[in-house]
C-alpha cells in the first residue's frame, strides 16, 4: 500500500498505545487511586482496556469519547470479552460538547 493510500486510510486500521504505555497508564491511574477517568478518543477501545482495568482495581469508571459509532461498538465487544465493560461509560458525539456536559471532576 502507498504511502498515501495508507493516509487516506488510516482510520480503518487499529491505532493504539502499545503495551508498555498502557501499562505505564495502568501504573499511574492505580498509584493515584483515580476513580474518574476520561479518555479522549476511544478508537477501537485497546487503550480502554488499560483504563478499564485500572478504573476496576480503584473503584472507578473510565468515560470513554469518540465521534464514530463503529469505533464505539467494536471496543464495546473488546471490553465485554474482557470482562471490564461495567467500568466504562461509552459516549458517542463531539468531546467538546460531551466534555461541557459532564459533571464533577474527572
Amino acid at each position: 500500500m502507498s504511502e498515501d493510500e495508507e493516509t487516506r486510510r488510516r482510520d480503518d486500521f487499529l491505532l493504539s498505545i502499545g503495551p508498555y504505555t498502557g501499562r505505564l497508564i495502568n501504573t499511574l491511574i492505580k498509584g493515584s487511586k483515580a476513580r474518574n477517568i476520561l479518555e479522549i478518543g476511544t478508537s477501537y477501545g485497546h487503550s480502554t482496556v488499560f483504563l478499564a482495568e485500572a478504573a476496576r482495581a480503584t473503584g472507578g469508571r473510565v468515560i470513554t469519547i469518540d465521534c464514530a459509532a463503529n469505533k464505539h461498538d467494536y471496543a464495546r465487544k473488546k471490553l465485554a470479552k474482557a470482562g471490564l465493560a461495567q467500568h466504562v461509560e461509552f459516549r458517542l458525539g463531539d468531546a467538546g460538547d460531551v466534555i461541557a456536559s459532564l459533571s464533577g471532576p474527572v
